[in-house]
């Protein structure tokens, strides 16, 4: 039986990804039906959510369609969408984490500005959780960047700062608080020189071009769980993005 890892990866994620190596290996012909879902939870040892989260990531890229009573059959080529994805980006990114340990030192019940309203989607005077920290190398214990996150109140409210050795995200921590999982993730990178705050917590010299990243993460639905800043001395982080076509 193939086996799924528990880890910072969700497992729908990794059910969906070998589906899709299936797909493209012609293992699944178009039209055809795809194993059921007791069939998969059987072949895997997953629950029926997770088999249905990775059926509908699927059916939203339009490679399958799902059908009461038909069961669920690959889209020929001639119907399916063209779309374009970055694929690896997000789950590299947890990867590459699990050798990192984010030690959170404060969190604060915080009025949020209008940046943060405008990336949450939040309503004016709702406040939300401020979590501030800083993540290190496991092995090393060097200094990789500064953390600074906002969480919506409802979610940040049952999120405690403990380090926790065996999750290295704070996003992890508040899928769990939240009941809900991250779908999609808008990035943005910026540079910056560093204020006399940050210097000094990075350990680098005031006016130091910092590069920062600001990632904001969403549920399925749509709805905004978290908004993370990380600041990196510019020369201490790297990423490789594969794209990839999809229904082509």
């Amino acid at each position: 039986m193939p086996k799924l890892e528990k880890g910072p990866i969700p497992l729908y994620f990794q059910l969906e990804r070998i589906l899709r190596g299936r797909i493209a290996a012609g293992e699944i012909r178009p039209s055809e039906r795809l194993p059921t879902e007791l069939e998969l939870r059987n072949e895997f040892g997953v629950s029926s959510t997770t088999v249905r989260q990775a059926f509908k990531a699927l059916e939203l890229d339009g490679l399958i369609k799902r059908e009461q009573g038909r069961g669920t059959t690959l889209i020929p080529s001639d119907e399916k969408k063209v779309s374009l994805k970055l694929h690896g980006a997000f789950q590299d990114f947890l990867q590459t984490g699990t050798d990192t340990r984010l030690k959170l030192t404060s969190k604060e019940l915080v009025a949020p500005d209008k940046a943060v309203i405008a990336d949450l989607n939040l309503e004016e005077g709702e406040a939300v959780y401020l979590f501030e920290g800083i993540r290190i190398e496991s092995q090393s214990k060097k200094l990789l960047s500064f953390f600074l996150a906002h969480v919506p109140r409802a979610i940040g409210s049952k999120i405690s700062i403990k380090t926790d050795k065996d999750n290295p995200f704070l996003i992890r921590r508040v899928e769990d608080a939240a009941s809900d999982t991250v779908y999609r993730i808008r990035q943005v990178a910026s540079a910056l020189p560093a204020d006399a705050r940050l210097a000094g917590i990075i350990s680098v010299k005031k006016g130091t071009p910092l590069l920062v990243l600001k990632r904001v993460y969403f549920s399925r639905e749509g709805k905004a769980l978290e908004r993370a800043l990380n600041y990196f001395p510019w020369e201490a982080y790297e990423q490789e993005i594969e794209m990839a076509m999809y229904g082509v």
